[in-house]
């Protein structure tokens, strides 16, 4: 059997090794990119409603369930981004 790549250097990828899984902060990234859009995009919505109501009068317990809402709203909205 005749090779195919005569002529051509030898491949030196199986000769490479593996990069190190990534750690931390950035391997968590890595592995779950949607809890990260969902926590990303959950506190800027927060931040966004809390800000837009700062001049209402609001009970803690409305505002506590606004922010429970928003959050929510940003899972659903990471959830249905990631259908494909």
């Amino acid at each position: 059997m005749v090779e195919e790549s005569q002529g051509k250097p030898p491949s030196t990828e199986a000769c490479e090794a593996p990069a190190a899984p990534a750690t931390g902060w950035r391997g968590f990234v890595g592995r779950h990119p949607q809890i990260t859009a969902w926590v990303a995009l959950a506190v800027i919505m927060v931040a966004l409603v809390l800000w837009s109501a700062r001049d209402v009068m609001l009970l803690p317990t409305q505002r506590l369930s606004i922010v429970l809402a928003t959050v929510g709203l940003a899972g659903l909205c990471v959830w249905i981004i990631g259908w494909d």
